[in-house]
């Protein structure tokens, strides 16, 4: 459902089934994302220790790309209880296209 939206406003993306898929990714093409939309809850490795392995790269990776958390765990909501892992910002779940377009934006605005 994510990617239909990400495709209805105009952007490319990339899904990756687990954390360790995501992090092999980034090793393979570390300039070719600019965004991580990173579900907390994903098999075999957390969201949260996924995005703490992308900022203890030594690259990390290029330009400290923005990390945003979406999630349904209301525990994470708060930036600021997601922040110790490098993550830049939250998406609670359900995710509303106005709410994701504007998250977006955010980020591209701040680059």
């Amino acid at each position: 459902m994510m990617s239909e939206m990400l495709e209805l406003l105009g952007h490319d993306c990339t899904i990756a089934p687990d954390g360790e898929a995501c992090l092999a990714k980034l090793r393979a093409d570390p300039e070719g994302y600019d965004l991580i939309l990173m579900d907390l809850h994903i098999p075999h490795r957390s969201g949260l220790a996924t995005s703490q392995d992308i900022r203890d790269a030594p690259n990390d990776p290029p330009r400290g790309m923005p990390i945003v958390a979406v999630t349904a765990d209301s525990a994470y909501h708060s930036p600021r209880a997601v922040a110790p892992y490098g993550i830049n910002g939250v998406l609670p779940k359900p995710v509303a296209l106005a709410q994701l377009h504007a998250t977006i934006q955010s980020f591209a605005l701040a680059a």
